[in-house]
């Protein structure tokens, strides 16, 4: 996606790498030789490194390779190869999981690390799931919100890709005969699979939709389907009769639908920067959810209108979709900077105290909890905050006091209502 250069983010590193290792692993097949299968076990290794989901790579190397081998006349030469994949990848791997070993006692956590948690904790499968447990403790998984996730990031990459991109992915799968076809195809369901899991287990849970939409884990799947989708359509142009519109612009209408709920938690950047002109939308109509589907519709109908049209000109339709759609979210970006970072006083604070030494004190609960809430403004200070901080003993004791409060102490600076006191002479003097 065009808009997501804006974040420094571990996907940014991360698409490049996954991507990789699925082009040299198609190249163990296509050439059969050691090179191939040791760039696969490489970039395998700086996947996982930049980022703990891109383990689901090895399952899918394995699962492929025992697809391919299975037929394979030199069956045992082979199989060494691919030994050498996972080999290469325990090598590179292996500073991280040496550090994990001493953190955590589990084989899995030692490879999977917090996102352990998420499973281990997980001990009951049932229909509808416990809506009375607290998002982050969540021990009952539930079947209808795994589906309904399923079909919902389903959505997500459909409509991400432009729909017509996705459809044309899917004929490619259905076209190609190669170890290709099964890598995409296990790659895109580990994905999807992955994500449906994590929302399932965490967010709020209160409705079968529970949880919360966060796109860039399945960001790859978007990349991919524009990739091979691409090659589909300049390869094999569909031409769709209009029974077959109708079905398809019903099909995608459906599982656009899908999406509907996702807008509860907004569908905004960076998690969600492919449908961020949604969470936009929704936000405009106050997530109205009558003229949500209406603009589903609407949207479905658009993609699936120009499927008949030549390749250059639907080539041309989408890049615009991208280029408009970018600019929203890219606009929604800069709006967010300047109103959550830039004129914040937390962001203030922590930048005047970049270049400062000494000892903080923070005294009053409001800040406190404010600076070092996660789910509130940590990153708005501690960018730049880095002295020690300390939240009992006597003010005058400090180099610095940090508070909201009126004291009868020296006042250095303040910002909005954040004051910093200071009774250190040489501060002051300073």
């Amino acid at each position: 996606n065009f808009s997501f250069t804006p974040y420094v983010m571990s996907e940014n590193l991360s698409f490049l790498l996954v991507l990789s290792a699925i082009h040299f692993f198609y190249r163990t097949f296509k050439y059969k030789d050691y090179l191939s299968n040791i760039l696969t076990g490489l970039f395998l290794g700086l996947s996982y490194l930049t980022k703990v989901v891109n383990i689901l790579l090895v399952p899918i190397v394995l699962i492929v390779s025992a697809i391919t081998l299975y037929s394979e006349p030199q069956r045992k030469k082979e199989f060494t190869k691919k030994a050498l994949v996972l080999l290469v990848f325990f090598l590179v791997s292996l500073p991280v999981l040496l550090s994990n070993s001493s953190k955590f006692e589990s084989v899995s956590a030692i490879f999977l690390g917090h996102y352990d948690d998420e499973i281990s904790r997980v001990t009951t499968i049932s229909l509808a799931g416990n809506y009375e447990e607290e998002s982050s403790r969540v021990t009952t998984i539930s079947t209808l919100t795994f589906i309904y996730w399923f079909f919902a990031y389903f959505g997500y990459v459909l409509i991400g890709s432009g729909a017509i991109l996705l459809i044309y992915f899917i004929k490619f799968l259905r076209n190609e005969n190669s170890q290709i076809k099964w890598i995409l195809l296990f790659t895109g369901l580990f994905l999807l699979g992955v994500a449906s899991y994590h929302a399932s287990v965490s967010g709020l849970v209160k409705y079968f939709f529970h949880g919360r939409a966060i796109g860039r884990y399945i960001s790859p799947l978007i990349t991919l389907s524009a990739l091979f989708g691409g090659i589909e359509l300049f390869r094999n142009r569909i031409k769709a009769t209009s029974k077959q519109k109708i079905i398809l612009i019903s099909l995608v209408s459906l599982f656009a639908i899908f999406i509907i709920p996702l807008n509860i938690t907004d569908l905004f950047p960076a998690n969600n920067i492919a449908l961020a002109y949604w969470g936009a939308f929704g936000r405009l109509i106050s997530q109205n959810i009558i003229l949500t589907s209406f603009f589903s519709i609407l949207l479905a109908t658009v993609f699936i209108s120009i499927i008949n049209l030549k390749s250059k000109t639907v080539w041309a339709s989408l890049f615009l979709f991208f280029i408009l759609t970018s600019l929203i979210s890219f606009s929604m970006t800069i709006y967010n900077a300047q109103i959550q970072w830039k004129d914040s006083e937390y962001r203030k604070v922590g930048l005047w105290f970049n270049d400062k030494e000494g000892d903080i004190l923070i005294i009053d609960k409001e800040t406190r909890e404010t600076i070092t809430n996660k789910k509130l403004r940590i990153i708005h200070t501690i960018f730049w905050l880095k002295n020690d901080v300390y939240f009992e003993g006597d003010p005058s004791k400090f180099d610095y006091v940090l508070t909201k409060e009126e004291l009868d102490l020296p006042l250095l600076k303040q910002f909005n209502d954040l004051r910093i006191y200071s009774e250190n002479k040489r501060i002051n003097e300073d």
